[in-house]
């Protein structure tokens, strides 16, 4: 009642300020320039993922302390995260924006600067936070800024931009560490953030609230197990959880230490890889909504599951430059296919009403997988070594296939999931 309420007093502003588009119109300017911000916002996270290892390194860091990096820097965004109706409510939703890209790129910016492995650790704490905000509120307004109508294709063309941001950044990145220098790179990704918050800046109609804010407001005040648990797991979702815990583990595995790798193996190739893999993420992310309306999400979950362990195998016995770029060619055949289909596994398992409580449920999740799996594949590289880590990752991919398959479905989807399952495809958080 408290959400149906704040929702009147504030209709008529909304309608206003961010008026939707009919369906026959296609979406409107407000949309695009957030998409767009988006994909500026995560070009300049995502090139630092793979350089910052290499900062490290030089730094004296050993892959323990790498995989630490990674590591402190999702749990930084993760807890953040817990604390977003209290921003929202002290800042409002464009100013919470605002600030998580004013704090990513002002880490983005000292980064160069850092004297040590533990300053590096230090400044990782500050960018998780500015990366948890900013992760959070650009999905939340920008599903004010879909028709009614079109949320599943809406979310899939403002996910397609992180999409291409998570493939084209890292080896962008790399290239520019090598060729330019550390200083360079840095100052790339400041210059990405400083395009995603023009963008927000120049005429982008922002509304200022989230509609789902007063649900979890209530929640907050709960202290049974079962509420504290809602805190972390949408209802619903937890098995989708698992699963994409277990893909973030996986994917961190390529994203934190393939360029280390690829130094190891004497193979100037780490950008090479990324390349590839874009391509391949391209064009399976093109053809990921028709093939999740023709054959469902666990088909599509197993088929991308299968594909990444491949090319995880692959790339534990790479020798050779057709090995390390094959693996390249099935991570990224794997990743295209198997993450739309997470998100929508988990989009489908709730009503409409709180898709944003999910696609934030997806996002903590695949941060868990990513910051827990590089500490614990950092540990465990530096006494067996990186072959031996990606057979590790090799088998997380697989245990999701086990999950999905061989356990129960856990926690059955709340009231009118089933009516969210048309307009969620293709939909989720954009943030990995």
């Amino acid at each position: 009642m408290a959400m149906d309420a704040g929702s009147m007093r504030t209709g008529g502003r909304q309608r206003n300020r961010m008026p939707d588009p009919e369906p026959e119109t296609g979406f409107g300017q407000g949309f695009w320039r957030l998409t767009f911000s988006n994909g500026f916002f995560f070009a300049g996270f995502h090139m630092l993922l793979p350089t910052v290892p290499l900062l490290a390194l030089a730094l004296g860091g050993t892959k323990t302390e790498v995989g630490l990096i990674a590591g402190i820097f999702v749990f930084s965004s993760v807890i953040t995260r817990l604390f977003a109706d209290r921003l929202l409510a002290l800042l409002g939703g464009k100013g919470c924006l605002m600030a998580g890209i004013l704090i990513s790129g002002g880490a983005a910016l000292l980064y160069p600067v850092m004297p040590s492995v533990d300053a590096v650790l230090t400044l990782r704490i500050i960018h998780g936070v500015g990366f948890g905000i900013g992760t959070t509120f650009y999905l939340s307004l920008v599903m004010d800024l879909i028709p009614p109508g079109r949320k599943g294709q809406g979310i899939g063309y403002f996910g397609l931009a992180t999409t291409l941001a998570m493939a084209v950044a890292p080896a962008s990145g790399l290239w520019i560490y090598d060729r330019y220098g550390v200083g360079s790179m840095f100052l790339l990704a400041v210059g990405c953030e400083a395009a995603a918050l023009l963008l927000c800046l120049s005429g982008c109609s922002l509304p200022g609230r989230r509609r789902d804010a007063p649900a979890r407001g209530r929640r907050r005040h709960n202290r049974t197990p079962a509420d504290l648990m809602a805190v972390f797991v949408e209802p619903g979702t937890l098995r989708a959880a698992i699963m994409t815990v277990l893909f973030g583990t996986a994917y961190g595995s390529v994203l934190n230490f393939v360029a280390v790798y690829a130094q190891e193996l004497h193979l100037a190739l780490a950008g090479a890889f990324f390349m590839v893999a874009t391509a391949c993420i391209f064009v399976t992310r093109l053809l990921t909504g028709p093939l999740g309306d023709k054959w469902g999400t666990s088909p599509m979950v197993a088929a991308g599951a299968a594909l990444l362990a491949a090319g995880l195998l692959f790339l534990a016995n790479a020798q050779s430059v057709v090995m390390f770029l094959a693996s390249a060619v099935l991570y990224g055949l794997g990743i295209g296919v198997l993450y739309p289909g997470l998100q929508m596994e988990t989009m489908s398992r709730v009503a409409p009403q709180r898709r944003s409580a999910a696609s934030a449920t997806f996002s903590n999740a695949l941060d868990l997988g990513l910051g827990g799996g590089s500490v614990l594949l950092g540990w465990f590289a530096q006494g067996h070594g990186l072959p031996a880590t990606y057979l590790c990752a090799a088998l997380a991919s697989a245990a999701l296939i086990a999950v999905l398959f061989g356990a129960a479905r856990i926690g059955p989807a709340t009231t009118g999931a089933t009516g969210a399952t048309a307009d969620a495809t293709d939909g989720g958080s954009g943030t990995a």
